[in-house]
């Protein structure tokens, strides 16, 4: 099936573009239908969300392995069941919302004025291979083809590629991670369409090579999770194509102002804290995160 891109003129631009992190959750709960909602309302064209399997095989969007932290329900959800269960948790923080499912949300942007919105699954690799299925399955259950072209499936566990290949065939890959040498792993997939890196992998000389050389090749590039002004110029002087945030209305109004001429640069202070972070991620950071990866994964 061939794959179409959205048409819209936000996407043909050649300028770096605001993302929707975890629906962007200002003043409410992450990953929720409502901050998604909220996004959407504001302009948004690029969403984030993480994604988990219960054991009923319904997609639901949740960054953590369990409810704990949001709905104080500490069970590993992928040992939960949806319909009964987790669909009775309400968050402990106002506005007390619902944990949300994927398929609620593909039923969302199914609507016309949201055509042009795109979406990244973050594939967390606390899930077991059964996402692919249960994603396919829920993308089945709409019209399939006007999200093609729509999707990015984030992956950062290079061992999930043969499921994502098996349930997912029509859809865009996307490496989700902080690792030049781990990324070049996704480089000879045909669907590789983007990678979305940690922002200080683009402080590198490395990070920020491997950059121009996927642009040059089509490959976009992203970054998480940016919040402040001179780090969004930052990646916009790079050519970064998308900047995931907490915050799209600021980060959105932070690009406008760069690309009207308004830069912010960082401080002393912040370059000496930038340095050292930069340190921090090459030589502790990514090592710690390929010895994790190297652990393998949940196959159910």
């Amino acid at each position: 099936m061939k794959t179409t891109s959205p048409s819209s003129s936000v996407w043909s631009q050649p300028r770096t573009l605001a993302g929707a992190h975890r629906g962007s959750p200002n003043g409410t709960i992450e990953n929720s239908f409502l901050a998604i909602s909220e996004a959407l309302n504001s302009g948004a064209k690029l969403l984030e969300v993480d994604v988990h399997e219960s054991k009923d095989h319904v997609v639901v969007l949740s960054h953590d392995r369990n409810c704990k932290r949001l709905f104080n329900y500490p069970m590993p959800i992928i040992d939960c069941y949806y319909y009964g269960e987790l669909d009775k948790l309400r968050s402990v923080a106002y506005p007390h919302t619902p944990l949300a499912t994927l398929y609620e949300v593909l039923d969302l942007l199914e609507e016309d004025e949201y055509k042009d919105v795109k979406i990244i699954l973050d594939v967390k690799s606390t899930n077991g291979v059964g996402i692919f299925k249960a994603m396919a399955d829920t993308f089945a259950e709409h019209k399939e083809e006007r999200f093609l072209g729509r999707v990015m499936v984030g992956i950062s566990n290079v061992n999930y590629l043969p499921y994502f290949d098996e349930h997912m065939p029509s859809f865009q890959l996307q490496h989700i991670g902080a690792s030049v040498s781990y990324a070049k792993k996704f480089l000879d997939h045909p669907r590789l369409t983007s990678f979305s890196m940690l922002k200080y992998f683009y402080l590198s000389g490395q990070g920020r090579h491997f950059t121009q050389d996927c642009l040059k090749s089509s490959i976009k590039m992203y970054a998480w999770t940016v919040n402040d002004a001179p780090m969004v110029h930052f990646l916009c002087r790079n050519n970064v194509t998308g900047i995931i945030s907490d915050n799209y209305v600021k980060t959105t109004n932070y690009i406008e102002d760069y690309y009207n001429g308004h830069c912010e640069t960082w401080t002393f202070g912040q370059r000496i804290r930038l340095s050292v972070m930069s340190v921090v991620f090459s030589y502790v950071l990514v090592p710690v995160i390929q010895w994790y990866r190297a652990g393998g994964f949940r196959k159910v």
